[in-house]
């Protein structure tokens, strides 16, 4: 049995879903291109699936949890999402191109899979991640470290620190309103603009291909640009 919304917004009411029975039929609630507030399901006899959308908690904390205070939500699978909130689940089944804002919190990490996500560095323990950020920038800079002693450790911790501030999600603006919301603000590291498959962003605005469309037309200003002028690029929206 399935529930699926497609193409909505519900910001304010977000999703909650109950079962009558606790023998009814497993439930799998699907979201596609859609922008909702907070989702709240039963960890049991529940799946949830989520693409090419926003999950925005508004006042609330948690973006994706259970129905009941301190239950954690069912399993779940994102995919070219941007989840302004934390993530409460009982099993991960896959992250792909995902902007997490806050931590992510995973009740069995055995199984499920991470990758070319942003993931908070607060996050506890999380499924294997592959090619997520910061983790990429963060394993290069211990590569090229050099050989520990007591002052290359403080240097090293302060360069990771640092690169965790810089490799975080930066958005237009995260006000539903407003034209640019949700959208990565061109101050985001390229790590994230350019971090998911193919090279496109991360995030709900993955399938927009912005970052190659930009690069694109630099390349075709640089050929034909008459000689001697300089253009800027400006984003409407």
């Amino acid at each position: 049995m399935d529930l699926e919304l497609k193409h909505c917004t519900t910001l304010r009411s977000g999703i909650g879903v109950k079962l009558r029975s606790p023998h009814a039929q497993a439930l799998r609630v699907r979201i596609e291109n859609s922008v909702v507030g907070a989702v709240r399901l039963p960890s049991d006899a529940f799946e949830l699936a989520i693409t090419d959308s926003i999950v925005d908690a508004g006042d609330e904390e948690d973006a994706i949890a259970g129905s009941e205070p301190e239950e954690v939500g069912p399993a779940t699978t994102l995919e070219r999402v941007t989840v302004l909130g934390a993530l409460w689940v009982r099993e991960l089944k896959l992250a792909s191109d995902v902007i997490f804002t806050r931590p992510v919190h995973v009740e069995h990490c055995q199984g499920g899979l991470i990758r070319r996500c942003y993931v908070p560095p607060e996050s506890p323990a999380t499924p294997r991640r592959e090619h997520c950020q910061p983790d990429l920038a963060i394993e290069a800079l211990g590569r090229a470290a050099t050989p520990p002693d007591t002052g290359a450790s403080e240097a090293l911790a302060a360069e990771k620190e640092r690169l965790q501030r810089r490799i975080r999600p930066i958005f237009t603006s995260t006000d539903p309103g407003h034209p640019g919301y949700a959208q990565l603000h061109p101050a985001t590291a390229i790590e994230i603009r350019s971090g998911g498959q193919a090279g496109a962003e991360m995030g709900a605005f993955h399938d927009l291909y912005e970052h190659q469309r930009v690069v694109n037309l630099r390349r075709a200003l640089d050929e034909y640009l008459p000689l001697g002028r300089q253009v800027s690029i400006h984003f409407v929206t």
